[in-house]
């Protein structure tokens, strides 16, 4: 059986973001998945095609994604005017935010538009505040990864 490879791509403007990926990635390696972690300005949405999952990341602000990372989800669009689908892939999300709520908001955003625009199948993201210890957010991601894991295998 080929190995599963799951795309994580990110935006961070501080190290919270970032310290979700690096952890997400590695919880991934560690579970037997093939993992490729790219900042979002060095990914093009068709690099998603080459993958079975797609997890994006982003800080929150004002209750929504980053305009980096939205805009990589607004051209991601083009796929689907392409007639190309990502249909039946894994999608993910996660977001460090300062309350839980306007991360929640965030979470949405990035779904709607893997779950409704792509047909992805979506596991709910995960949301670290920003008084969040870092061995709470290590756990976070750790356990998001097993997850992912069980959505791949099922």
């Amino acid at each position: 059986m080929l190995e599963k490879r799951i795309l994580i791509v990110y935006h961070s403007e501080k190290w919270h973001t970032m310290f979700m990926a690096l952890n997400i990635e590695q919880s991934l390696k560690n579970l037997g998945v093939g993992v490729c972690l790219r900042e979002v300005d060095k990914c093009l949405p068709e690099d998603m095609l080459d993958y079975d999952g797609v997890i994006l990341g982003s800080p929150t602000y004002f209750s929504n994604m980053s305009w980096q990372v939205k805009k990589f989800l607004d051209e991601s669009a083009s796929l689907r005017l392409e007639g190309v689908s990502l249909e039946g892939k894994i999608g993910g999300s996660f977001t460090s935010s300062v309350s839980k709520k306007d991360g929640l908001d965030c979470i949405k955003m990035i779904e709607v538009a893997l779950q409704v625009h792509h047909r992805m199948r979506v596991v709910t993201g995960i949301v670290a505040e920003s008084d969040d210890s870092e061995e709470n957010i290590v756990q976070l991601c750790h356990e998001y990864s097993r997850k992912i894991i069980d959505c791949i295998n099922n």
